[in-house]
């Protein structure tokens, strides 16, 4: 969603079922499916998080008939009306929801710092893009256990996954 050469776009969340959602990001890309250890009310927190966001959206485009599947587009307000590749984006997004809906400890510090500069950026590493989100979650814990129970890197047409007889557990999953 960037615009052409700049770190900038407008801040779209898609609201779309999950399995279908992960078949076409399949069809393009590799992505990681992370299993999270969350109390029931964390992810209840994590689902009122985005509800919120989406109730004071307003719809950017419904792709739902190009995809055969329920694919509308949302433009954000608020802090995440407009993305920056360096400081709000995507990953911002979901470790805001995370962090306002579980008591989540990290084992580094400055993992969640968005008021910082470029220099600053490149002396710390880019926590807040994806890359840094995964090594984020993979190091967090909440109540002493590790945040990240399991997780499933696809390579691009992988999913869905065949397992056989009987499916795997689908519990919690924050995809990447």
């Amino acid at each position: 969603n960037y615009e052409d050469f700049t770190p900038f776009g407008p801040g779209i969340l898609v609201k779309t079922p999950e399995d279908d959602y992960l078949a076409e990001l399949s069809s393009e890309k590799d992505f990681t499916i992370y299993t999270l250890n969350l109390p029931k009310e964390a992810e209840s927190n994590i689902v009122s998080f985005y509800e919120s966001l989406i109730g004071a959206a307003t719809l950017y485009d419904d792709r739902s008939e190009a995809s055969g599947y329920t694919k509308k587009l949302y433009q954000l307000s608020g802090k995440y009306k407009k993305y920056n590749a360096l400081c709000t984006n995507c990953a911002t997004v979901a470790e805001d929801a995370l962090l306002s809906s579980a008591s989540i400890n990290y084992s580094h510090q400055n993992i969640f710092t968005y008021d910082f500069n470029l220099s600053m950026a490149l002396t710390y590493g880019f926590n807040i893009m994806p890359m840094g989100l995964e090594h984020n979650i993979k190091s967090a814990t909440i109540d002493g256990e590790p945040l990240v129970l399991s997780s499933q890197r696809y390579k691009e047409g992988e999913y869905p996954p065949v397992y056989g007889p009987v499916e795997a557990p689908q519990k919690n999953k924050s995809i990447l």
